[in-house]
């Protein structure tokens, strides 16, 4: 193994403790396309600073008809346990006994997750349904410890799409393309869009498939921006943190649900000034990009039409 692979997966590695302590993250591995060495990959990582994402270990069971839920026996929540090792039914459970008053009957699709750490170092699981009872195209969160403390709570029926997708994001896996001339291939670990000037405003995108125009990185017409809010020039090689040796830093921004309108799967347009909340907990990876192309969600949330539907369990043990 080279030297660069050394420092990128040491970057990782690094990057991934500081983050497992600030948000409820899952693990999941890549494989580089170039050398085939399996190197971990954080997912999710935040996208939102203020939550937490997804993470594609639970799907949603492909069943029929919902089946009413009723209580048995406790069953207790030891303090070993662990965020990571809870079931799709234990977390619909454990949400569902809160009574967070978000709708959890009628025909129902989940994306449940489950994390060791949050900011008050309890493990947790967070939980986002499509209830029928939701208004078109809306869906609900929760965030709870295994306390059963609510940490973050979004009602379908109080909410709207642009704060539902930048809550309900998800990292996707990073991987190395190999160089073209004239490309200039980016991807973000961690928090964060990219911020370009275009013709319809500033967009926020996640998508880091750069051009070369000169000194500056363009994507079709539109132009990167440093953290000051001026043109990027790229005057020499980028570090981890997206800066020059000269200190000309490529801007991420963190979207805001009442700061921006939704575009697509992986980009906003935004409607007041996104260099108030730059990202502070992202690395970027020069010859890479992020995939962003999951079928099951992506940076704005959860592909529900893709999901298949959830049958809750017909008795929920009752957990403390």
């Amino acid at each position: 193994m080279n030297q660069h692979k050394i420092l990128k997966i040491a970057i990782v590695m690094i990057v991934g403790a500081l983050l497992w302590r600030m948000n409820p993250l899952a693990r999941k591995s890549f494989t580089s396309t170039k050398s085939g060495q399996r190197v971990m990959q954080l997912r999710p990582l935040t996208i939102s600073a203020t939550s937490s994402n997804l993470n594609s270990g639970f799907a949603p069971k492909t069943v029929s008809a919902s089946s009413p839920v009723s209580s048995t026996s406790p069953v207790p929540s030891p303090s070993s346990a662990k965020g990571h090792d809870l079931q799709p039914d234990e977390i619909f459970c454990r949400a569902l006994q809160a009574d967070t008053g978000i709708p959890m009957t009628g025909k129902l699709k989940i994306v449940p997750y489950g994390y060791d750490v949050d900011e008050d170092d309890s493990p947790g699981f967070v939980l986002i349904v499509q209830s029928s009872d939701c208004p078109a195209g809306l869906s609900s969160k929760v965030k709870m410890d295994l306390h059963g403390r609510v940490k973050q709570l979004i009602d379908c029926r109080n909410t709207t799409k642009e704060e539902l997708a930048t809550a309900s994001g998800a990292q996707g896996n990073v991987y190395e393309v190999a160089p073209t001339t004239g490309n200039y291939p980016l991807a973000i670990s961690g928090d964060g869009y990219f911020v370009m000037d275009c013709p319809e405003g500033l967009i926020l995108s996640r998508s880091g498939n750069f051009k070369k125009d000169g000194n500056q990185l363009t994507q079709k017409s539109c132009h990167a921006l440093a953290k000051d809010g001026t043109p990027f020039v790229l005057d020499g090689e980028l570090d981890d943190e997206g800066c020059t040796p000269t200190g000309n830093c490529i801007a991420r921004a963190n979207p805001e649900g009442k700061s921006v309108r939704i575009l697509d799967n992986s980009s906003f347009l935004a409607t007041q000034d996104p260099f108030q909340n730059l990202a502070q907990y992202s690395k970027i990876f020069v010859g890479s990009l992020e995939n962003l192309d999951d079928p099951a969600w992506g940076p704005t949330g959860p592909h529900w039409e893709r999901l298949s539907e959830y049958t809750p369990p017909v008795h929920c043990p009752e957990y403390h």
